[in-house]
């Protein structure tokens, strides 16, 4: 209802910035008002859609601004306080460091167990953030996994507040966060699960090719190069140029060039299962480059196993299907990793 409410304030794409400050204030203002009288629960349930409007307020503010900035700290400041006073000390927001950068991640720990946890790592993709898939790592922390979600460079909290580019070696950073995860975490490091949303879902491939830890891939969406970026929404276009710094045609040709993983090299090293899922309505990445990416990797046979599903009238990372694919990819890590 909130978010209905919040859309149907809109009168054009360029009167988001204000609805999105509007609608910020005036649903903390009664938040703050009613608090007193809400339960521990309640609390938390209404900071955490605090925290989603405001991701929604933020994703819509096109020009990197003060106004987006603003209403992105919204976001993270309400989802670190609905988290910590939700799970107190298995959940910790968690500092990465590479690069000669430091990035932050969110870390939710399962109930306690004689074992340790395999860790699961959610790679999303240029226009998300970290805070936006709570919903998602809560389902695979109620499953008995670790669940890590981060901004890299040119996403999220690093790109907007830190003004960290992207990076054409973004797939480092995902071993940089398996170094970041303590002792004391009892997570199991070298049985991991890689979630990759769109591009993030090439950078996840990407990382895990020769790195023997990473066990399993969740793929929604992932390009298997971005030489279709002429066809993509306009949206995208700007956010691309937005997160790499590219001003002309030249600079984004050069960035789009490094993102690709349709290279024998680069396949040959994915030991991981792969989980392949996709819409046929898909705008972005084309189904026959997912049937592609899935005859390859069954033709080099380096992947545990392969497997592929599709949704009918999907559309890119299959939005309208959410509550079948997180069953899904239940089901597939628990498989892979438990």
């Amino acid at each position: 209802d909130l978010l209905f409410r919040f859309l149907n304030s809109i009168q054009s794409i360029d009167d988001w910035p204000a609805a999105a400050q509007r609608m910020h204030e005036n649903e903390s203002l009664a938040f703050e008002s009613e608090r007193g009288q809400l339960t521990a629960q309640h609390q938390i349930e209404r900071l955490r859609n605090l925290s989603y409007m405001c991701n929604l307020g933020h994703w819509g503010v096109l020009p990197i601004n003060s106004v987006k900035r603003e209403v992105y700290t919204h976001c993270r400041d309400y989802y670190i306080e609905a988290e910590k006073q939700a799970w107190a000390d298995r959940y910790r927001r968690i500092a990465i460091d590479w690069s000669g950068k430091t990035f932050k991640g969110n870390l939710h720990l399962p109930v306690s167990s004689s074992k340790q946890a395999p860790l699961i790592i959610i790679v999303h993709g240029i226009d998300d953030c970290k805070e936006e898939h709570l919903a998602t790592e809560l389902s695979l922390m109620q499953g008995g996994f670790a669940v890590l979600g981060f901004d890299g460079p040119g996403q999220g909290e690093a790109f907007l507040l830190d003004g960290i580019l992207w990076s054409k070696h973004f797939h480092q950073l995902i071993a940089a966060c398996l170094e970041s995860i303590l002792p004391t975490d009892h997570i199991d490091t070298s049985n991991v699960g890689l979630v990759g949303l769109s591009i993030g879902s090439l950078w996840a491939m990407t990382a895990a090719s020769g790195d023997p830890r990473i066990r399993a891939i969740y793929d929604l969406g992932a390009p298997i190069n971005t030489k279709a970026f002429a066809r993509v929404p306009f949206i995208i276009k700007s956010k691309m140029c937005q997160i790499t710094g590219a001003r002309t045609n030249s600079e984004i040709q050069t960035a789009l060039s490094l993102n690709f993983i349709d290279k024998f090299d680069i396949l040959s090293g994915i030991i991981a299962a792969v989980r392949i899922v996709h819409g046929t309505k898909d705008r972005v990445v084309s189904m026959d480059d997912k049937v592609w990416l899935k005859d390859q990797l069954d033709a080099i046979g380096a992947s545990r196993h392969v497997s592929m599903r599709i949704f009918e009238g999907g559309d890119h990372c299959c939005t309208s299907h959410i509550p079948d694919i997180r069953k899904d990819m239940a089901e597939f890590f628990t498989a892979q990793l438990l």
